[in-house]
Parts: structure tokens; sequence; C-alpha cells
């Protein structure tokens, strides 16, 4: 009789994990099945992007441009978008033109930017966000684009202008943007040296600058569609 107590007792406790083992791994084999999808916290893609935004020029030469202006950029998805914009330049006579002046009484010639328009294509290469409990998300960008400034030399001066950008989310449609860009454009001073029956044409000119604005986007929300 004991004999059995023991033979039973035994069968009893490898009998009791069973149940528990089998629980894991159906737990295990559950959760193989789960599939996370991380979900950005803006979205941007066929969303348009209105900016107002301030210039500087980082090369002032004679006169010092500065201003401001606005764009609209349309996202054709995360990455890509296509846009254009409008700038309006103020002038300022720098320290460098003003000693020229009072020392060798000469009044060099200047240029002077009125206004601009450029389009451009972007790419955005770069995401992030940063951890811990505030999560704002950022992006940065390349551009490359052409357009037309109007100059107190040159009506209609062709430019290229290249550089990258800089977005800081703070909301679901707000966003703080900077760039740094070079434009390159070409302006006809069309002075003639002496003996010379003509100008010296189209001269190439530099100007980097920086632009910081503030963004907006339309809509002003986003919803995700696909799996949940």
């Amino acid at each position: 009789m004991t004999r059995s107590l023991w033979k039973l007792a035994v069968v009893l406790l490898l009998l009791v994990p069973l149940p528990a083992l089998a629980q894991q791994e159906l737990e295990q084999e559950y959760h193989k099945n789960i599939k996370v999808y991380q979900l950005k916290p803006f979205m941007k893609t066929n969303r348009v992007q209105l900016q107002a935004f301030g210039v500087a020029s980082l090369t002032p030469r004679m006169v010092f441009n500065w201003g401001g202006g606005g764009a609209v950029d349309y996202h054709i998805d995360e990455r890509w978008s296509v846009g254009a914009q409008f700038t309006q330049f103020m002038s300022t006579p720098s320290g460098l033109k003003q000693e020229v002046e009072d020392k060798f009484g000469l009044f060099p010639e200047r240029s002077e930017i009125g206004y601009g328009g450029t389009i451009r294509a972007s790419v955005t290469p770069i995401f992030g966000k940063h951890s811990h409990n505030f999560m704002p998300y950022w992006d940065a960008s390349a551009f490359l684009g052409g357009g037309i400034l109007h100059t107190v030399q040159t009506p209609l001066a062709p430019t290229i202008e290249a550089g990258i950008g800089f977005r800081f989310f703070i909301g679901t449609g707000i966003a703080i943007t900077g760039e740094v860009l070079d434009a390159v454009y070409f302006e006809d001073f069309g002075y003639k040296a002496e003996g010379e029956t003509s100008g010296q044409g189209f001269t190439a000119m530099q100007n980097w600058m920086v632009r910081a604005g503030l963004a907006f986007f339309l809509p002003f929300s986003f919803t995700y569609e696909g799996r949940q």
C-alpha cells in the first residue's frame, strides 16, 4: 500500500508542470506573431508647408543684404518635396563701402538685391527625435533650385542656389525652420573700361545666406493609414 502511494505521488509531481509548460509554449508562439510598428510623431506626405522667414547675407561686400519672405512646399512623401519661394531684400551700406569712398574718393560698383523668386527640389535623408519624457521630432534636408533676382544693376539676374535645411517640430502642424544656403547669381555691371567699346558683361556673384522662420502644415493634423 505504501509503495503504491509513493508511485502515485511521483506521477502527480511529474504531471503538475506539464500544464505550465504548455501555457508557456502557447505564450511564446503568440508573441512570435506580434509585430510592433513604430509610429512617427510627424508625417509630411501629401501635406503643404507654408513658411515665413527672415534672411541675412553672410557676404556683405559693399552692402549688407537682409530681408524676409515666404515659401510654399508640397511634400510628395516623407523624403521628397518641391516648392517655390519669394524674398524681399533690403540693402544697408557696409563699412568697406564708406571706407573706399572716404579714402579714395571713389564710388565702387555694388550689388544691391531688391527681390527674387526661386523654385527648388528638396530631399530629407535624416530624421530624428529626442527620447525621455519629451520627444520632439526633427529632420534635416538638402535642396537645389534656381530662379531670378532683381538687383539695382540687373533687372533679371539668373540665380542658382543650394543649401541645407533643418526643421524642429513643435506640434502636429508647426515647425521652426533654419537654412544655410549659397546663391550664385549673375550681375551685369555694364560699365566700360577705357578704350573698350562694350562692358564686361555678366559677372558671377556669390551670396551666402542664413534663414530662420516658422512653418505651418496643411492639413494641420494627420492620420495613419495601413496596418494597426
